[in-house]
């Protein structure tokens, strides 16, 4: 979450970023 900060062009672009995180995540091997 490093790059987060690094993208502070906007709050909908982090949000964006933590959902991309989110899905990347359920799929990458959750279930």
């Amino acid at each position: 979450m490093e790059y987060l900060v690094t993208f502070t062009d906007g709050s909908m672009k982090v949000m964006l970023w933590e959902e991309l995180f989110s899905i990347l995540q359920f799929g990458d091997g959750e279930i």
